[in-house]
């Protein structure tokens, strides 16, 4: 490159390199599992097993195995559930699990990257050590938000997920989604020269 090229100019040529896809990962802040259910599920099945014990020592470690098998099976290290973005010449395809078909959307369309915005409450559990049953609370409200593409005319914006996560979370994968469509030409609508 010569010595008047700017910092961060785009490579030109033969040097230019495919940009890969974007997979944004993505988990659903009000779909969690309780530590405290683990818990008793835990306990539950320990009070079981020593029961069976008294009864038939070979019972109660097959019903250990088959439990331990359980808990193995349930809480097993999932893939990452996300959104794919990719471009492909001015088309954005965003693929999402669990869809058959792609959703495809012209780059030029999309005006901007929006972040949209609701309060939850969570149901949080407390137990004090002389608690026979832990008490059930309402925590007090807990933001959360998704990403979303806004696009030109009266199209329907395309939401990334359907799932809510934590508001810091989705800032993160706010400014990488934006970066990624950045690096394939798009501006938002207010950075636009007018035509």
């Amino acid at each position: 490159m010569p010595t008047t090229t700017p910092y961060r100019a785009p490579a030109e040529g033969p040097d230019r390199q495919a940009r890969p896809a974007l997979f944004v990962p993505w988990d659903d802040a009000e779909d969690r599992t309780n530590p405290i259910k683990v818990f008793y599920a835990i306990l539950f099945s320990l009070f079981c097993a020593a029961l069976l014990w008294a009864a038939s020592p070979t019972v109660a470690v097959v019903f250990a195995v088959v439990v331990t098998v359980g808990f193995v099976a349930v809480f097993r290290p999932r893939p990452p559930r996300g959104v794919g973005l990719e471009v492909h010449g001015e088309t954005l395809v965003i693929s999402r699990p669990g869809e058959a078909q792609p959703t495809t959307v012209a780059l030029a369309a999309v005006r901007n990257v929006e972040i949209e915005r609701k309060s939850i409450q969570r149901v949080t559990f407390q137990q004090q050590f002389s608690d026979p049953l832990p008490k059930t609370e309402l925590s007090g409200d807990v933001e959360v938000a998704r990403i979303v593409l806004s696009l030109d005319g009266d199209a329907p914006p395309v939401r990334l997920t359907e799932a809510w996560a934590p508001v810091f979370v989705c800032m993160e994968r706010f400014g990488k989604v934006r970066t990624f469509l950045r690096a394939h030409g798009w501006l938002p609508l207010p950075e636009r020269e007018p035509r």
